[in-house]
């Protein structure tokens, strides 16, 4: 069994990303996430390797707060993408990008996918704040009556 758990951890299993265009997909890990959340959850003989790859993980997906990982519900989001982020504030990702493209989130021209362009939740909360406030041209024009 414990062998099972050192094959899943092969570098194969840790190229992030591969398994799927989601950088939060736990595919990312192959069968050792799987293998650490479902089969050795309450083993105490994996809790200081299940917290050394849980403080990694909540550094590179974005993972909402409440969010169970590995046994554990997140407490802080750490990590937004392009899309969390877009899907949060409920402003398209387009506009979105423009808009944190212009605040000096990511550079010019960066063409990652919204799921891969990622920034620190935690520095940028009060610039998604503001801009989720933000009064749009459609509702300007609806609001004083402009066609």
């Amino acid at each position: 069994m414990r062998s099972d758990l050192y094959r899943a951890s092969s570098t194969r299993g840790f190229r992030a990303g591969t398994a799927s265009s989601t950088p939060g997909s736990r595919r990312a890990f192959g069968a050792l996430f799987d293998k650490l959340e479902y089969i050795y959850r309450d083993d105490p003989d994996f809790d200081a390797f299940r917290a050394l790859l849980r403080a990694h993980v909540i550094r590179i997906w974005p993972l909402a707060a409440g969010e169970p990982l590995l046994g554990q519900p997140l407490e802080e989001r750490l990590v937004h993408s392009l899309l969390s982020a877009s899907q949060e504030t409920k402003i398209v990702p387009g506009l979105l990008d423009a808009l944190l493209t212009e605040a000096g989130v990511f550079a010019e021209g960066d063409q990652r996918l919204p799921s891969r362009k990622l920034f620190d939740a935690r520095i940028h909360a009060d610039l998604l704040d503001e801009i989720a406030i933000r009064v749009g041209p459609k509702a300007m024009r609806d609001g004083i009556g402009a066609t």
